[in-house]
């Protein structure tokens, strides 16, 4: 939108549109889209048959105008991200995130993909000294339910129990509740399933947990699964750019109670300044320098993710179909601590 402000015989106007003729001066006033704020852009031009003293009371009049019109936006503008923190910190898991105001230090978890419960019970004894825990996967709970997950936990490490779950909010909740008491660490949801949904699942989360005698897992939301290209996001009617709707789904998670998200790591260093330092960033997906990428499509390195912002990293394939799992556990370690590890 390009606005003009005429100054004519001496008397301030604004109008719409350009104007021309002697004894007229413009200050046009650029309205940039791109900015959040809308802050304007002044430029001028003086048409013969003016004065310095016009001149110089045009300019002041035109920045006059300018304080008086984009002052008042830009303190709506930071009332309105005030009001937004408010509200997150007023939310069910704002409480756990206050107490956890110093994140601790990025987490490997180990994805461990597989029906076998006996090859998921030797994974878990040979990295237990190694990883800070295990994702057991749909697959593994289809097969081997709640008491596949019990098995897992003698081991002593956490559980993620990635199910990812997502339907309408009463059978959110109920799973969710019979999974809480499992005494999990972390369980995730579908951001997609709507608000109603999160809140949901954060609190039945808490009731799962109190009927269990165990302490609350930690909920966190799927924004885009790390599948997902941009052609894929358009082909399910979601809309884009992958970080926008990431954005916008993790958004809607922490506003609705809920712990954190999943998010690939080109998302995360967005995501952590969108959320700040104790919403709880999973990322999934990662490749070390010496692994494929499989069928990922947006994967990262694991020290990558960790100068991005990542809580907890997941890696499965790289290490559970190593020659020697627990000699590439060591080394992805080694990669999130800044060490250097050869291709």
């Amino acid at each position: 939108m390009f606005s003009f402000i005429t100054l004519r015989d001496r008397r301030l106007e604004l109008s719409m549109g350009a104007h021309a003729g002697n004894n007229l001066f413009c200050l046009l006033v650029v309205q940039r889209s791109d900015s959040p704020l809308h802050t304007p852009a002044l430029f001028t031009a003086a048409s013969n048959g003016f004065s310095v003293q016009d001149f110089i009371e045009a300019i002041l009049g035109g920045i006059l105008f300018a304080l008086l019109v984009f002052w008042p936006r830009r303190a709506a503008a930071a009332r309105a991200a005030e009001e937004q923190a408010a509200t997150l910190d007023q939310t069910p898991g704002s409480a756990i995130r206050r107490a956890m105001a110093t994140p601790a230090a990025p987490r490997l978890y180990c994805a461990i993909d597989t029906v076998d419960l006996a090859q998921a019970r030797h994974l878990a004894r040979q990295l237990g000294a190694i990883v800070d825990g295990v994702k057991l996967g749909l697959e593994f709970f289809v097969a081997n339910g709640p008491a596949g997950v019990r098995a897992i936990q003698e081991n002593g490490l956490p559980i993620f129990l990635d199910l990812k779950l997502h339907d309408i909010p009463n059978t959110v909740a109920g799973g969710m509740k019979a999974a809480a008491a499992l005494g999990v660490a972390i369980i995730t949801v579908h951001g997609s399933g709507g608000g109603a949904m999160l809140r949901a699942a954060i609190e039945a989360a808490d009731a799962g947990a109190a009927s269990g005698g165990v302490t609350r897992p930690q909920v966190v939301a799927i924004t885009v699964l790390t599948s997902l290209a941009e052609d894929d996001l358009a082909a399910v009617g979601q809309q884009g750019p992958l970080p926008d709707q990431a954005q916008r789904l993790a958004d809607l998670s922490l506003v609705s109670g809920l712990d954190g998200v999943v998010c690939s790591a080109r998302e995360a260093a967005l995501l952590r300044k969108r959320l700040g330092p104790t919403a709880l960033l999973v990322v999934p997906g990662l490749r070390p320098v010496w692994a494929d990428a499989q069928d990922q499509k947006r994967v990262v390195t694991p020290g990558d993710a960790v100068r991005l912002g990542a809580d907890v990293l997941v890696v499965g394939r790289p290490i559970t179909t190593a020659r020697d799992p627990a000699d590439a556990a060591r080394r992805i370690v080694a990669e999130m601590r800044g060490e250097a590890v050869s291709a």
